[in-house]
């Protein structure tokens, strides 16, 4: 059977629990507390269900799936690491089919030990540590790619059960004056039942054990987190011994460009923008007159530049109207022709006809014979 993380909304499923031997066919209930009955009046049944049977064993399993990630590629076999922690592990699993994510199949073959040579000599698994194995895939992977292998775990039920007898205790306490020191007896009123584990925590002030990687995130949180991984990069220090063997090309511009920004953002300034320019009254005058001459210029560019876009679309309407006029001239000469070509064609035919003697006698044809009109 395989073990499911929430049972089946309005759904039967299987249960296997641990318990005293009954005979099939036998009803029960499962409540979800009955420790605070006395408090709340009533109770809460989670479950209801029969017996199918009694085994001593049962086989339960849990869907499982391992991820790893290559560190080395060659063709159509990689290196895995990060899926299993030891050799051991790996040889369980030879022969066993692997993923990845993007749908590229492969076979677990051999485990590579951490510091393991090929056959050229080459070290082979070095940065795979151990239980990092070769694998087999029907395509060349990426170094981006993530592999998974689907499994099945075996889990047993805990082999524990406690029977409630608290129908069988006495409903009033029998302590004689003599047994004031000793535990009181249990009765019906003071019984308590078994509480559940976040009561338990609550009462006793422990919190509950929180996984990082079981959180649930939001995907705007991952993502920015991964653009801000992918960001951090070191800079590119060249050394100067390979820069002089550079091409000037290829060799670092270490100045900037005259107004461009420094290290620290700022804007820089050349030696013409900072320094003070005092003018003369007559270099002014020759400054305002170049202005001006600046200013006609470019609005004498701008009105015969709109004057050429205008002259271009009349220009272009006159030809759409002459193309008009052309398309309507051909067409009535076409027409003009293919009158003039049946006329003659059905004046040369009578004219055909009277050199022959007359018309010729139409037959037409009844259901029965022919008939000579």
């Amino acid at each position: 059977m395989r073990m499911l993380k929430y049972t089946p909304e309005h759904m039967h499923c299987y249960g296997t629990f641990w318990g005293p031997g009954v005979l099939p066919n036998t009803g029960f209930c499962a409540f979800n507390t009955v420790a605070d009955g006395a408090e709340t009046g009533g109770f809460r049944i989670s479950a209801t269900g029969v017996v199918l049977s009694l085994a001593s064993t049962s086989q339960i399993v849990k869907k499982l799936k391992l991820t790893g990630t290559p560190f080395k590629i060659f063709k159509n076999t990689a290196f895995i690491k990060g899926m299993f922690s030891s050799a051991l592990e790996v040889a369980k699993f030879e022969g066993a089919s692997v993923k990845t994510v993007s749908g590229v199949r492969g076979v677990v073959k051999k485990a590579v030990s951490a510091g393991g040579l090929g056959g050229d000599g080459k070290r082979k698994g070095g940065k795979g540590g151990d239980g990092a194995f070769r694998a087999a895939f029907e395509d060349k992977l990426l170094m981006s790619d993530i592999v998974f292998l689907r499994a099945w775990y075996s889990v047993q039920p805990r082999k524990f059960y406690a029977p409630v007898t608290s129908l069988l205790l006495p409903s009033q306490a029998q302590n004689s004056p003599s047994d004031a020191d000793e535990t009181p007896i249990e009765t019906k009123q003071t019984w308590t039942g078994m509480r559940l584990t976040g009561t338990v925590r609550r009462s006793l002030g422990i919190k509950t054990p929180l996984n990082v990687n079981s959180t649930y995130r939001h995907k705007l949180g991952i993502e920015q987190q991964r653009t801000e991984k992918k960001g951090r990069f070191a800079p590119l220090v060249i050394p100067k011994g390979l820069q002089k063997q550079l091409p000037y090309k290829s060799k670092p511009k270490l100045m900037l460009k005259q107004g461009g920004s420094g290290s620290d953002g700022k804007r820089r300034q050349n030696y013409l923008q900072k320094r003070a320019v005092v003018l003369e009254p007559e270099e002014k005058r020759a400054v305002a007159l170049l202005q001006q001459t600046r200013a006609l210029r470019k609005d004498q560019v701008q009105r015969r530049k709109e004057k050429k876009e205008a002259g271009k679309e009349r220009k272009r309407k006159e030809e759409e109207k002459s193309e008009e006029r052309k398309t309507e001239k051909e067409r009535e000469e076409k027409k003009e022709f293919m009158r003039n070509v049946g006329m003659g064609g059905k004046r040369d035919k009578r004219e055909a006809e009277a050199m022959e003697g007359g018309r010729r006698k139409k037959r037409k044809t009844c259901r029965y014979h022919t008939i000579c009109w």
